[in-house]
């Protein structure tokens, strides 16, 4: 409770100092002090994608109903089992009908958040649909500092053809404003710490890199206003102001030594410099992710995992042959190994992400429960580029609603676009109908 003035601190409360603008997390100051004071608390909702879908004996469970033994590929996720599911058989038929000659990937990714057909096109006249994630953007959007967040952790590929036939928007973006108007993705976590933590209108490059930590401007402020609040809440700020400034340290680290761009990747100009390590690379886009939704800066984001198509290796887990090579597998069992080893990897990262939701606390519950996070792939299996059967994960309480740690089994062909409607409404937005759907999907509640 706010010990000085006896009325709670605004949610949108702020540290400010020249170029540096420091959301807070939720503290007990901010509680109203009637309950009619208060609405329900806000579902926040993520989504993160993998490319090339996934070798799908080695991810499905064995039996439908109750998760027990995990598949090889989701093993990571044990400590989840109770608070996660496994959708199976929902499809983004919209995909299939994309043109005469459907292409491999650049379908399946470019309508996997609209379940909307995607022109066949090379040139600037890209279409597919409004995104989910930018519906719940454009409704709850005006209540936080950002709309949300759109992240990857891979380079785009130009501006021309990635996949027969189609614009390479396509397959490096799943967020779609408008119909004509895809997002650019993020793939520098220096670019989103200055997005969170600059003011807009900061000269940034003066204001804030030049500076050894944002939080050397902002201690003043800080403990000033941790003299309004309980012990209770100044720990929390404490430990917040050095979840920050670790950030900012593994930001920084990275920068001291660049790793030399691939320019084959892009025709676009100079590409922004990254972590050299791909793992540390997500991590850190994960911890920006949550800490834009533990300080309410955005209610929706999304992380991409890779572009469609990726042919990323990954020596890290001696899987050296790239992704998309090793994902059309046919009877090769090295290929098989390799293909079920880059998706239990980038599963990993989902389990990364649920940890770190569980544990950023708001009050009595966690920012986990408060939240509905969905895993999914735009095709199923690598070898024959399906948009049906789609491997899909739900995790998340969505505020104590969603009932979860089962293997939901639908009927074939299930538009995953009923998911959807049914997170749209689990978030508070009320929608007769969602690209496709046919209503909202069930068993979730």
């Amino acid at each position: 409770m706010n010990i000085l003035h006896h009325r709670p601190i605004t949610r949108r409360a702020l540290l400010r100092a020249a170029g540096v603008s420091l959301a807070l997390p939720w503290l007990e100051a901010m509680q109203p002090l009637r309950a009619d004071q208060s609405g329900p608390p806000p579902v926040r909702t993520l989504f993160v994608y993998g490319p090339n879908g996934m070798y799908m004996p080695h991810w499905t469970p064995a039996a439908e109903g109750r998760l027990e033994r995990l598949p090889e590929i989701l093993r990571s996720l044990e400590p989840h089992r109770a608070d996660f599911s496994v959708l199976t058989h929902l499809a983004n038929m919209e995909a299939y009908r994309g043109g005469p000659k459907r292409a491999g990937h650049a379908p399946g990714s470019g309508c996997f958040l609209t379940c909307s057909t995607p022109r066949v096109t090379l040139g600037s006249d890209v279409r597919s649909g409004i995104s989910v994630d930018q519906v719940l953007a454009r409704e709850l959007g005006t209540r936080t500092r950002l709309p949300s967040l759109e992240l990857s952790v891979e380079t785009p590929t130009g501006t021309g053809t990635c996949d027969v036939g189609y614009h390479c928007a396509y397959t490096t973006t799943i967020s779609w404003r408008t119909p004509t108007t895809p997002l650019s993705r993020d793939i520098s976590p220096r670019s989103v710490f200055e997005r969170l933590f600059a003011d807009a209108g900061a000269a940034r490059e003066d204001e804030v890199r030049q500076r050894r930590s944002i939080l050397d401007f902002v201690r003043a402020e800080a403990r000033e206003f941790t003299q309004r609040v309980g012990a209770a809440d100044r720990l929390k700020i404490e430990q917040y102001l050095e979840s920050v400034r670790e950030i900012e340290r593994r930001v920084q680290a990275y920068e001291r030594n660049p790793p030399v761009p691939d320019r084959s990747l892009t025709a676009n100009g100079p590409l922004p410099i990254v972590p050299a390590d791909f793992a540390e690379h997500t991590r850190l886009m994960i911890d920006l992710l949550v800490v834009a939704l533990a300080t309410d800066s955005i209610r929706v984001g999304s992380l991409m995992l890779g572009n469609d198509a990726s042919q990323r290796s990954y020596p890290e887990i001696n899987v050296r042959g790239g992704h998309h090579e090793v994902s059309h597998y046919g009877p090769d069992k090295t290929r098989q190994d390799n293909y079920t080893a880059i998706g239990a990897y980038h599963v990993s990262f989902f389990a990364y992400l649920l940890d770190r939701l569980k544990n950023t606390r708001e009050g009595e519950h966690s920012l986990f429960d408060r939240s509905q996070v969905m895993f999914g792939c735009s095709i199923g299996r690598g070898n024959d580029h399906n948009y049906d059967d789609l491997p899909v994960l739900l995790a998340g309480r969505g505020n104590g609603s969603l009932r979860l740690g089962f293997h939901r089994v639908y009927p074939t062909e299930t538009p995953i676009a009923n998911l959807y409607l049914a997170m749209l409404e689990q978030a508070g937005v009320q929608m007769p109908r969602f690209g496709d759907s046919t209503g909202p999907l069930g068993q979730l509640t």
